[in-house]
């Protein structure tokens, strides 16, 4: 499954930059809906969330281990930076990862966890 690109019944991308994640979007009316999760973001607020995505398309962006704040300054194309890139997103959340006493959750632990 993993190789058609699905995910759990997710459609999953890779995008080596910022801007590919919307070049290459696969709905024609694009996200509803766009979620950053990155070392900077404010923390992950559920009740926030429930109240405020109520159906559509959802995008999730998620960095690798050491965020998604790194891919943006790698993007030399793109005018986001990490100081503009919580414009860029409706939510933009940190996992908190300290709570859990690590420095770093995989990407596959933050996917399970936000879903």
């Amino acid at each position: 499954m993993s190789e058609m690109g699905v995910y759990w019944g997710y459609s999953v991308r890779i995008a080596n930059y910022l801007q590919e994640v919307y070049r290459h979007c696969p709905h024609p009316e694009g996200y509803q809906y766009k979620i950053c999760i990155g070392k900077k973001g404010k923390r992950l607020d559920l009740q926030e969330l429930r109240e405020k995505v109520t159906g559509g398309r959802v995008l999730l962006v998620f960095g690798g281990h050491e965020g998604v704040e790194p891919v943006v300054d790698g993007d030399e194309k793109s005018k986001v930076t990490q100081e503009n890139l919580h414009e860029e997103f409706d939510f933009y959340y940190c996992l908190n990862e300290d709570k859990y006493g690590v420095k770093a959750l995989r990407v596959e632990e933050e996917i399970l966890m936000f879903l």
